[in-house]
């Protein structure tokens, strides 16, 4: 799948974090909607692969660097 290779090489998989203080707006909405992004191809990659029985494209270790990132945002209690 394309979108998994293109997503790699955009760095989509890579998490940034802490953000920058500085940080606007749009580069916020810029940063959230590539990590969705990632996500959401990461989602469909096993789900295709789980269907076709075939390897994965997406490695796992970018995801567990941006679900920490992710999970690390909204305190649990």
């Amino acid at each position: 799948m394309q979108a998994c290779r293109m997503s790699v090489e955009l760095g989509l998989n890579r998490y940034v974090s802490p953000p920058p203080p500085n940080e606007t707006e749009l580069q916020l909405r810029e940063r959230r909607n590539r990590e969705r992004t990632y996500l959401v191809l990461f989602v469909h990659d096993r789900s295709l692969s789980m269907q076709t029985g075939r390897q994965w494209m997406l490695p796992e270790v970018g995801f567990s660097a941006l679900r920490i990132g992710i999970v690390s945002r909204f305190p649990s209690g």
